[in-house]
């Protein structure tokens, strides 16, 4: 994803910045290439990565529409539960939940941010 105002991108990856096997958030501004910002909280192995695969056709992260933000879809808290969290581009490394509490074996499925 591209912030609105076209200064850089939002990607997923697995990086040398990374836990092994997590698939990690990342930003990066076209003024200074080579140099991507972790966006979401470092997790430990195990959890907290990004879902790609599980994910498609449904969202795995996207921005705001204000450009302000990131909304991404992990198992961030729990192993094995997916919920929805928001990283402020302001606040790199600083997420917050968005879904309420979902249960044992519940999951958030997809989402769409306006």
């Amino acid at each position: 994803g591209m912030p609105r105002d076209g200064t850089g991108l939002v990607f997923a990856a697995h990086t040398q910045m990374s836990t092994a096997g997590i698939i990690d958030l990342y930003r990066v501004n076209f003024a200074t290439p080579g140099n991507a910002q972790l966006l979401k909280p470092a997790t430990a192995a195990g959890h907290g990565g990004i879902d790609i695969i599980d994910s498609f056709p449904l969202h795995a992260f996207q921005l705001t529409s204000d450009g302000a933000s990131v909304v991404y879809r992990t198992d961030q808290d729990t192993t094995g539960i997916r919920e929805l969290y928001r990283v402020n581009f302001s606040a790199p490394g600083v997420s917050t939940k968005l879904n309420g509490p979902l249960g044992v074996g519940r999951n958030v499925r997809g989402f769409r941010a306006e």
